[in-house]
């Protein structure tokens, strides 16, 4: 399983000739190390007695933040197994009408769900980063810059992901699978821009990260 490969062996099996896993799980991968900050955000807050008042409300995204980390490791090898089905259904044989017929069912099938589990992933980020903006004001300000790192990532898993879902649609017969995925598409990247431009505003607000301020 990729997810429980080093750092290395990932990053090694992402650089080889191999075809997955890909950017599906890269996206994944990213979204993962999103949320794993936000977890630490709220780990390095709670117990200290200026944030006590909100011990309760930390518990409970604390919580949404765990499930959401299982849901992303198991998606970091959902995408890559998605895209193998896609790569063994191209390898039928298809030589009589019958053949050609069964291939193609086997690839539409497969082409869906590559199309379907990048989504995923960026629902699962857009989820993290709803919560990341609700952190905002809440958590150990000794530790906003990496609620603001966690955060990015979180929104380049969501745009990462949804480039591997466009890239299949193309090729997809469902239209109206087609229509539903690209109606997802448009209103989860709108989601996560909305969402980190509210986080990055609140962050770069201080003196600290005025230097990360849009120029200009």
């Amino acid at each position: 399983m990729l997810i429980t490969l080093s750092v290395r062996d990932f990053a090694a099996k992402l650089a080889s000739s191999e075809p997955a896993p890909g950017g599906g799980s890269a996206a994944a991968v990213t979204g993962l190390l999103g949320i794993s900050l936000l977890e630490m955000v709220i780990s390095l807050t709670r117990g200290r007695a200026a944030y006590a008042a909100y011990d309760q409300f930390l518990a409970a995204k604390q919580e949404e933040l765990a499930n959401l980390h299982s849901k992303m490791e198991v998606l970091v090898d959902e995408d890559a197994a998605a895209f193998r089905q896609v790569m063994v259904a191209l390898a039928l044989p298809k030589a009589s009408e019958a053949e050609r017929e069964t291939r193609s069912a086997a690839l539409q099938k497969a082409l869906l769900t590559a199309a379907q589990v990048p989504l995923d992933i960026a629902r699962v980020s857009v989820q993290a980063l709803t919560i990341a903006r609700d952190l905002l004001g809440k958590v150990n300000k000794q530790v906003i810059s990496d609620l603001a790192v966690g955060a990015i990532n979180c929104h380049s898993a969501v745009l990462n992901a949804l480039i591997n879902t466009a890239v299949n649609l193309p090729a997809l017969k469902d239209q109206g699978a087609v229509n539903t995925m690209q109606t997802a598409v448009l209103d989860l990247k709108a989601a996560a821009n909305s969402l980190l431009k509210v986080i990055q505003d609140d962050v770069y607000g201080s003196d600290t990260f005025a230097i990360m301020k849009e120029q200009g």
